[in-house]
């Protein structure tokens, strides 16, 4: 993006549950997020890039409560904000035309598993892999449940 919000510009609405990660804008704040009016829930805003300050999020004004981004401060309105590395399971590279992407799961080891706020839809809704939104009856931040390795089971008698 030019100005603000290379990932998502949001203007009286809502973001939640998403991983929004590799954006870039050039000349201004927000190359994850720049947020006017609205609310951001479950959502993980991390590895974008700007041409100015706050390369991840740029708070307008609104409501930041079960997020994490880089640059995000406690914000007194909102609730459980993280600035720590999301650990995702391969990060990727870069931001905007010049990423590389990676593996946006989360491992067993962030922060951001099981410290969501689940709310009545999740009781049915599935992340991006189909997996249930509500694991171990709590949500995680981001777009995914859970990474769970795919292995192989050994019985022996």
């Amino acid at each position: 993006a030019k100005d603000y919000g290379g990932g998502i510009n949001v203007i009286l609405g809502r973001v939640e549950s998403c991983t929004v990660v590799r954006n870039a804008v050039q000349t201004q704040d927000g190359g994850g997020v720049s947020h006017f009016h609205g609310s951001i829930t479950n959502t993980i805003i991390y590895h974008n890039a700007s041409g100015n300050n706050n390369p991840d999020i740029r708070i307008w004004s609104g409501v930041v409560g079960y997020s994490c981004a880089s640059d995000l401060t406690h914000d007194p309105s909102g609730a459980h904000t993280y600035n720590t590395d999301p650990l995702f399971e391969n990060s990727g590279s870069g931001a905007g035309t010049n990423a590389v992407l990676g593996n946006y799961r989360l491992p067993s080891s962030s922060d951001l598993i099981d410290t969501g706020y689940g709310q009545a839809w999740m009781s049915s809704a599935v992340d991006l892999d189909g997996t249930a939104r509500l694991l171990n009856g709590v949500v995680d931040f981001g777009a995914y449940e859970l990474f769970v390795q795919q292995g192989m089971n050994i019985i022996i008698r």
